[in-house]
């Protein structure tokens, strides 16, 4: 699910964008899981790192009651839409979470979750300029990195960077095609900043980079994606 990490609920997915993909699946006999995250404020959250490990823990889950769910324990495709998408993806490309996974199918994704990272993409956004000027953004950094970043939280953060060609195959679709995060009432665009196609276009760079099978909506569609790479 999406949520920004703040907000949400798993039965949403059921009335989203991504409604009809989890209905054919299901038609196909294919088992849909569909789990929830600890918010970044929560009062026992340590930040973003805690959901996307809450990724780990459900991956971990099936595994281990595979049998008794009545599934093959080794073809597992991580999906998720926005917030839901990183989790898919850090575990995806982590090698102590993905020796099951054989697909990550990420809807309006973001491309690392350190966020320095997203200055690369938009001309107009510094963060800690930002930070300054926009109570909303500090609110949401402070929380998202459970106060500031060191250098080995913000490594670790930066799923792209562990991306390599052993991964199991990418899936990436972000429709937002506009690129200016500061709007002309000068205030932040959130949908751009967190759903921007270049998003998925930085994705892909790395994906070509290291040699990683990538495939988008110029390819085939979610569900084609899906069902050929839980036949691998």
């Amino acid at each position: 699910m999406g949520g920004a990490f703040l907000f949400g609920t798993k039965e949403d997915i059921y009335d989203g964008e991504v409604k009809e993909i989890i209905s054919s699946l299901l038609k196909d006999n294919i088992a849909v899981i569909n789990a929830e995250y600890t918010f970044i404020n929560d009062s026992d959250s340590k930040g973003v790192i805690t959901s996307l490990e809450d990724g780990t823990a459900v991956i971990n889950f099936i595994s281990d009651n595979a049998q008794k769910l009545n599934i093959p324990n080794d073809k597992f495709i991580l999906a998720g839409v926005s917030a839901g998408a990183g989790i898919a993806q850090w575990n995806g490309f982590r090698e102590t979470s993905n020796r099951q996974v054989k697909g990550v199918f990420a809807s309006i994704a973001q491309s690392s979750y350190d966020l320095y990272q997203w200055e690369q993409l938009f001309p107009d956004f510094s963060l800690d300029e930002l930070r300054i000027t926009s109570d909303d953004l500090q609110d949401l950094f402070v929380d998202f990195y459970n106060g500031e970043p060191t250098k080995e939280k913000s490594e670790i953060l930066d799923y792209r960077s562990q991306m390599d060609v052993n991964d199991p195959p990418l899936y990436v679709f972000n429709p937002v095609y506009e690129d200016k995060v500061i709007d002309a009432e000068n205030n932040i665009d959130f949908n751009v900043l967190f759903h921007s196609y270049k998003h998925a276009d930085f994705l892909r760079k790395k994906a070509v980079e290291v040699g990683l099978e990538y495939s988008g909506a110029y390819q085939e569609t979610p569900i084609e994606f899906i069902k050929r790479n839980l036949k691998r």
